[in-house]
């Protein structure tokens, strides 16, 4: 097997010379860019792990388009700011017209309710209504006050007499916490 081999080498040795050389295990170079290209395919070079896999002038690419997003997504901002000031100018003079409009309806008392005013004895009849009332109520409360003073004294009289405590020092006095200092 190896003589037939190394004959077939030696008779076939322009041949095998001519073909490019099979390649069965990546170099070093090749490594790198396959990692370069999946990085900016998949993540983009802002986010990729080694940005040293990526040329200076991929890099300057790469920053450049970011810049560019940036200031197209700053200028539709603005130009959304622009139309909604440009919306609040038109509508602002119709705005102001109709609050001047309302102002003056209610100056001049338009639109408002008319309540008939009273006269005098009116307010004079009610004063003296409110009157008889308070006094109606002061005697009845009086009448209560005097029933229950009544009902007092009568079960005082009934029943035996019971001392009420005399209030020692100890009583007269109670300390509130919230005065107290801290």
């Amino acid at each position: 097997q190896e003589a037939s081999r190394a004959m077939n080498r030696l008779v076939h040795e322009k041949e095998i010379m001519s073909r490019p050389a099979k390649t069965w295990f990546q170099t070093s170079r090749e490594k790198d860019e396959s990692k370069r290209k999946s990085a900016i395919a998949t993540i983009g070079a802002k986010d990729a792990e080694d940005e040293s896999l990526l040329s200076k002038e991929e890099r300057r690419k790469m920053e450049r388009r970011e810049k560019l997003k940036a200031k197209r997504e700053k200028e539709k901002k603005e130009a959304r700011q622009q139309e909604k000031h440009e919306e609040e100018k038109a509508i602002a003079p119709a705005l102001r017209m109709a609050k001047k409009q309302r102002r003056l309806s209610r100056i001049r008392g338009e639109g408002m309710q008319v309540k008939a005013v009273k006269s005098l004895e009116a307010y004079e009849k009610e004063d003296a209504a409110a009157a008889l009332r308070r006094a109606a109520a002061g005697e009845k409360l009086q009448e209560e006050r005097k029933r229950m003073r009544a009902e007092t004294d009568e079960a005082e009289s009934a029943g035996p007499e019971r001392k009420k405590p005399k209030l020692t020092a100890h009583h007269k006095f109670k300390s509130k916490k919230r005065y107290k200092r801290r």
